[in-house]
């Protein structure tokens, strides 16, 4: 089955990168980090890749744009293809052994490109400022959201958490843990996968945003024990606490039922994130002012082959 879902986000205390997670070495037959610039084809090629992959794939989407991809998974190829590029920037533990760099770079031209260098650096640390903005409004909106719901943030329980234990009976060795996000702030608006990936739930009640976060750390904790593997998926404003779990051998998504109640400064909080996302949306376009510089600059020809040849080599 196909699943969306968010590998980074942007939260109060920065930018979250949860890359490591896509595919754990110890799972994966093959893993592919894409380098190169803005405009370079990454999120293109990685497209091509899961199409003719074909099967169960994982899409992950940029939180700085989320009509581009960061990564994908093809669960029965154990293979996952990367950006490895800033602000995600990740690389091969084991070259050529289990992991490979694939350099698009290298179908720029520097000559082309020389003459848009005053722009892209103007873009690019516009860009900076602009995420910084974001962070800050991100940062007042979970300051304001802690005093909304200050009388739920003390003596937090988790009495719920056995009785959801209870209905997994599966025993065995320890499960795998994975931390992703469902939800992000983006651009374009807070955009959440929930609906889409996930037909069967199973709800629990809390009472304050600190007890979810208990609760489900204790469920997690216990399934893992059991032997089940795990999804752990956090909260954007709150990036050190879960907001559900996926318990993958059961294709089960394990979430708050109830919705905690607003207060009267709620709207506060909602149009701080508001002004976060019109701040990423600025980013987002300096960004594509900077793809459209970069992209003048490839050789897309030279490109489309390199894409199919390494599309060749996995049908293999």
């Amino acid at each position: 089955m196909t699943r969306h879902m968010f590998a980074s986000g942007n939260t109060p205390i920065g930018f979250v990168n949860f890359f490591d997670y896509i595919l754990p070495l110890e799972n994966a037959e093959k893993r592919y980090f894409l380098k190169g610039s803005s405009g370079s084809g990454k999120s293109t090629f990685m497209k091509k890749v899961a199409k003719h992959l074909g099967g169960d794939c994982e899409f992950f989407y940029c939180s700085g744009d989320p009509e581009s991809l960061d990564g994908i998974h093809n669960k029965k190829a154990k293979i996952a293809v990367f950006d490895g590029t800033a602000p995600h920037t990740i690389d091969p533990l084991y070259p050529a052994v289990c992991d490979q760099i694939l350099n698009l770079g290298m179908f720029i031209s520097g000559e082309k490109l020389r003459r848009y260098a005053g722009k892209i650096i103007k873009n690019t640390d516009k860009k900076a400022e602009y995420y910084y903005n974001a962070y800050q409004y991100l940062a007042a909106a979970q300051k304001l959201d802690k005093i909304i719901y200050r009388s739920d943030l003390s003596g937090a329980s988790c009495e719920r958490a056995e009785g959801v234990l209870e209905q997994f009976t599966l025993t065995g060795g320890g499960g795998n843990l994975r931390k992703l996000f469902l939800q992000a702030v983006t651009p374009l608006g807070i955009i959440d996968f929930r609906e889409q990936n996930f037909k069967n739930r199973l709800y629990m009640d809390f009472a304050s945003l600190a007890e979810r976060n208990l609760a489900l750390s204790e469920v997690s904790a216990g399934l893992l024990k059991k032997g089940y593997d795990i999804d752990a998926f956090y909260n954007p404003l709150y990036p050190k606490d879960l907001e559900s779990l996926y318990v993958k051998n059961t294709d089960i998504l394990i979430m708050q039922g109830n919705g905690l109640q607003k207060r009267k400064n709620q709207k506060l909080t909602e149009r701080l994130i508001a002004l976060a996302t019109d701040e990423l949306y600025k980013a987002r376009a300096c960004h594509k002012e900077n793809e459209k510089y970069y992209m003048e600059s490839m050789d897309f020809e030279a490109l489309e082959d390199y894409t199919s040849i390494f599309i060749e080599s996995l049908i293999k």
